[in-house]
């Protein structure tokens, strides 16, 4: 045991060449795949690689009177888990400097068969990103982090906080975290995950590290008490995807209800339930009623870094099960409205995929959220939730009869 908690304590170093570079243009995202190039975008040096123990322990709050870290799982995606330490979210994503002949079509670990018999778990390969794919994930995380209130120069044209930001984000190696591997047992246990368990991973695993503030409870298993509310929630992810759109040709191209978090305003007699944003140099006022609400999660996205020629994204054509699912469900049908829109290109702009993942909200809403609404307020959604397939970018639909009187603006 003490040799493990000294392994762990070990600085670990990635071997790179010795010439760093940054992969940015469209011309050059041929070679992304190079961990050099996701250093440099994560701001390291092969030397400043540690293990996921250390990078745990930064996320302590030094004004909590435990001693210990409070550390719980919150999540989990076919290739990474989510873990709040304290007050922080840390996502972990097991990562390969090579693409595997596999990669393109991934497994969760649990269902990794061949010909209807089980792999081999010598030779079991479990699913992971490459260097070249978390590296835009990184890029279009640091890029909306730059749209925050507190980041942007006074008088930027587009502002906005709706995005939660990346607070740090680092690249690791060695042993997965002993706190965090109880932490997953316990969700396991609780909930049964459906990944494999994190210990499966060689003690000299890559990791890309992701933290960031709490941004609160997913919609899925948000309590909405009425219709107020669900039309903010609608209202603050418009408007958010507005401002990014203008900004950097964002579009977040997964943006389903476990992607939207919510969280209930604490009350102060100064707190008026608004929330600021700025779109092309118009301030915005929007009401919350209370809640607020924050988009995560870009590994789909694509944004222009500096322009239209600097662009990251994510190429849904390399999974072609994504677009498989049944023809009733309103999440499957978006991927597929966006493929068609696009013309399983990828790389283009088509802000209106922003528009086509509004619609999926609106529909969700009405199918699987309950909350007080009168039959006239349901048709208003109704009639959203249509005009949403009509409309060419998010910022469209901010303009909607469902959203009068909802918000206020004025020019600097």
């Amino acid at each position: 045991e003490e040799e493990e908690e000294e392994e762990e304590k070990e600085e670990v170093v990635v071997k790179v060449t010795e010439e760093k570079s940054a992969i940015t243009t469209k011309e050059e995202s041929s070679e992304l795949g190079s961990l050099e190039a996701l250093l440099y975008e994560c701001e390291q040096s092969p030397e400043d690689v540690k293990t996921i123990a250390e990078e745990v322990k930064k996320a302590k709050d030094p004004k909590s009177k435990k001693k210990s870290l409070t550390v719980e799982k919150i999540g989990e995606g076919t290739y990474g888990e989510a873990y709040m330490c304290d007050n922080i979210v840390l996502k972990v994503v097991p990562i390969s400097d090579e693409k595997k002949s596999t990669a393109a079509n991934p497994k969760r670990g649990k269902e990794n068969v061949e010909n209807g018999t089980e792999k081999n778990s010598d030779e079991e390969e479990y699913p992971q990103m490459v260097a070249s794919e978390i590296r835009a994930e990184v890029a279009v995380a640091k890029r909306l982090t730059k749209l925050q209130p507190h980041v942007v120069a006074p008088k930027a044209k587009n502002v906005t906080d709706t995005f939660v930001p990346l607070d740090r984000v680092a690249i690791c190696k060695g042993p997965y975290d002993k706190l965090l591997l109880k932490a997953w047992e316990s969700f396991d246990f609780r909930k049964v995950s459906e990944n494999e368990n994190p210990s499966v991973w060689p003690k000299d695993q890559l990791y890309v590290v992701f933290s960031t503030r709490n941004g609160g409870i997913d919609l899925e298993n948000f309590n909405l008490h009425d219709c107020k509310e669900a039309f903010s929630v609608l209202l603050q992810i418009t408007v958010a995807l507005a401002v990014a759109e203008e900004a950097c040709g964002f579009e977040h191209r997964d943006l389903h209800w476990g992607n939207v978090l919510c969280k209930r305003d604490k009350v102060h007699v100064e707190n008026d339930n608004t929330k600021k944003a700025r779109l092309n140099g118009v301030d915005v006022t929007l009401d919350t009623y209370g809640v607020t609400a924050s988009i995560i999660d870009f590994t789909l996205s694509r944004v222009e870094i500096k322009d239209e020629s600097d662009v990251v994204f994510c190429d849904l054509s390399l999974d072609p099960e994504l677009f498989e699912g049944p023809e009733d469900d309103a999440q499957s049908e978006t991927y597929r409205r966006m493929r068609k829109a696009l013309n399983n290109q990828w790389g283009a702009s088509c802000p209106q995929t922003n528009a086509f993942w509004l619609h999926y909200l609106a529909d969700t809403l009405l199918t699987k959220k309950e909350f007080k609404m009168s039959p006239n307020q349901k048709l208003s959604l109704e009639k959203f939730r249509m005009n949403c397939l009509q409309y060419d970018c998010a910022a469209d639909a901010i303009w909607d009869p469902l959203f009068a009187g909802m918000w206020s603006s004025g020019r600097k």
